[in-house]
């Protein structure tokens, strides 16, 4: 078996009629798997082919179902336009009837912006199951949840408590890139490579559940600095998300982030601010209790002479501050 075989199944997510040949989907799920669907999941619509039984198989048979209705909505999405084409030798044609009028092209271009929406929100309630339930996905374990390992700010939920991303796994996924770059800036340029690992494992130590807190509110907040005026995000007064419903042609023309305008300015510099306001206490902590961190014999800071970066951060001795 595989996700999305029949007509049948394909009616529970869109509302097609009976006659609706389900083969004719089958080069546009191909395209929705590869480009939208395995980069989150990995090859989930191989393990999850046929409805499970037995333990656990009402969770695996939930994340069937949403990542069927994420194939449906991708694959119409990318469809939509060629599926009311006729292609045929004799070239390409709009078929016509008495009995039904053509939809305008707004009602086309809502079609597809709903079925984004759709998408998207399925997906994102699919990678909430998969976090939960890891250990239940073997694909998905195997593939993709051992890259959050690598970074500070590992997960959706922490990323969320320090600033709103409206707990949606793909704005956490998209952001990853930035994280990375926050940790090679600001993490890497002052502190022992030995030590920055140690604190990417779960800490049950109270000195080191500290350092790694403060750490994590500071990459937050150089995140969201820097994410903000790269045009990828939505940023509003509640957070930031991703555009989900963006069509193809408006991406060039719409994005409303592509236009510094001074509230993101303003955001972007308060969490400059804030960042390196957690850098602060985060500086004081550690020469306050420099004792209590092992790594690097001890000297978890590194000397300005040390450091691969002239922007090195550096400590004042005297009033325990981060000079940046």
């Amino acid at each position: 078996m595989a996700i999305l075989e029949t007509t049948d199944i394909l009616q529970e997510y869109i509302a097609v009629r009976n006659d609706f040949v389900i083969e004719d989907l089958k080069p546009f799920k191909r395209q929705a798997l590869r480009e939208y669907v395995k980069p989150f999941v990995g090859k989930l619509d191989t393990e999850l082919a046929s409805p499970a039984t037995g333990e656990n198989a009402e969770i695996k048979n939930e994340a069937r179902e949403l990542l069927e209705e994420t194939v449906a909505c991708f694959s119409f999405y990318l469809g939509a336009p060629e599926l009311a084409l006729q292609i045929s030798g004799s070239g390409i044609s709009v078929a016509e009837t008495t009995n039904y009028k053509k939809a305008n092209t707004f009602e086309k271009n809502e079609f597809q912006r709903n079925l984004l929406r759709r998408a998207h929100t399925s997906l994102d309630a699919l990678l909430l199951i998969l976090e939960d339930n890891a250990s239940l996905f073997s694909s998905y374990t195997a593939e993709l949840q051992d890259i959050n390992k690598e970074l500070i700010v590992n997960s959706t939920q922490v990323f969320n408590q320090y600033y709103n991303i409206h707990n949606s796994r793909q704005t956490y996924l998209a952001l990853k890139p930035f994280i990375r770059r926050v940790e090679d800036q600001y993490l890497s340029s002052w502190l022992c490579s030995e030590f920055i690992t140690e604190l990417k494992q779960p800490q049950t130590n109270l000195n080191y559940k500290t350092a790694k807190l403060l750490l994590q509110k500071a990459t937050v907040a150089f995140t969201v600095s820097k994410a903000v005026l790269e045009g990828l995000f939505i940023l509003d007064q509640n957070g930031i998300h991703l555009k989900f419903d963006t069509l193809e042609y408006e991406k060039t023309a719409t994005n409303t982030n592509l236009k510094i305008n001074d509230f993101l300015m303003r955001t972007s510099k308060q969490q400059e601010l804030a960042g390196e306001e957690y850098l602060r206490q985060v500086s004081n902590y550690l020469i306050a209790n420099k004792d209590a961190f092992t790594q690097c014999n001890g000297s978890i800071i590194l000397e300005k002479d040390e450091a691969a970066s002239t922007s090195v951060v550096q400590i004042s001795n005297n009033k325990r501050i981060l000079a940046l």
